[in-house]
């Protein structure tokens, strides 16, 4: 199973907030809080690269596995 680390690594640069990350993105409110809060399935592949592109990582590091 994938998590997601956009959250950490988010706050990590100082965006506390999902809001924060928004107004970076351009991104809606509710497209940021839903991967901030690990939902990351339905996701435009154009979306997660940006939020990449933004915090300056690659895509990859978004996300990490995890055992169930």
């Amino acid at each position: 199973m994938m998590q997601s680390k956009i959250k950490f690594i988010a706050q990590e640069q100082g965006y506390e907030k999902p809001e924060h990350l928004s107004k970076r993105t351009n991104l809606t409110r509710s497209t940021i809080y839903n991967v901030w809060t690990g939902d990351i399935s339905n996701r435009k592949i154009s979306t997660l690269f940006l939020i990449a592109d933004i915090l300056n990582v690659p895509m990859e590091h978004l996300f990490e596995m995890v055992e169930d």
